[in-house]
């Protein structure tokens, strides 16, 4: 009977979802939740299976349940949310890698020019007719520059090879630690415009 009741209640809620298809969530939203309120259980939310409601003698008490998070908690959760999206992108760009390393130099090649053609047509679209044009000058000098680049390195000795593979890492070493410098001056640059407008926010409000 309970069941019964209980997909009375979802179906009724199904029927002001905005989505339609509602798809099940991938993992458990009440695994290790507890909440105060006497005989309260979790449900998945009906609309959004990621979401929790809370029920408790067919009332709906999951405003009492869910706490606002405080300020640490916040930190926290922002800080783990960051976390789990820089994994994320490390996952996809070793796994780009380790396909770039085992295509042939002509899949390289052809991977290189889709990607550049997929540039070209968006900034057409957008109307960079300037910048295309930079861009096939650009390409058109460095593919010439690359072709007289192996042509050096074939003709190189083993010890001469060694050098320039060793120089060559040492100046790609050299620019990341300049990208990731920039990067991080930009990301303070940035928190403190925010916290600048934040505390302009709270002298408004407090001479209000």
């Amino acid at each position: 009977m309970k069941w019964i009741i209980l997909c009375v209640i979802v179906a009724g809620a199904h029927a002001v979802c905005e989505n339609e298809n509602v798809e099940v969530c991938a993992f458990d939203p009440c695994q290790d939740l507890t909440c105060d309120v006497e005989e309260a259980q979790c449900q998945p939310g009906s609309c959004d299976p990621c979401e929790v409601t809370w029920m408790a003698d067919s009332a709906d008490v999951t405003a009492q349940c869910i706490a606002p998070l405080t300020k640490e908690q916040r930190k926290m959760k922002k800080k783990n949310h960051r976390r789990k999206f820089i994994q994320k992108k490390l996952g996809m760009r070793m796994e780009k890698r380790k396909q770039w390393k085992q295509m042939t130099p002509e899949e390289k090649q052809a991977a290189i020019e889709e990607k550049r053609e997929n540039m070209i047509e968006t900034w057409m679209n957008k109307g960079n007719e300037e910048k295309v044009e930079r861009m096939r000058e650009h390409w058109a000098g460095k593919i010439a520059r690359m072709q007289e680049r192996k042509e050096q390195v074939a003709a190189m000795t083993p010890e001469e090879l060694k050098a320039f593979l060793e120089e060559k890492k040492a100046r790609k070493m050299g620019q990341r630690k300049a990208f990731v410098i920039k990067k991080k001056e930009k990301l303070k640059a940035r928190k403190h415009i925010k916290k600048q407008a934040r505390q302009d926010k709270r002298r408004g409000e407090g001479q209000e």
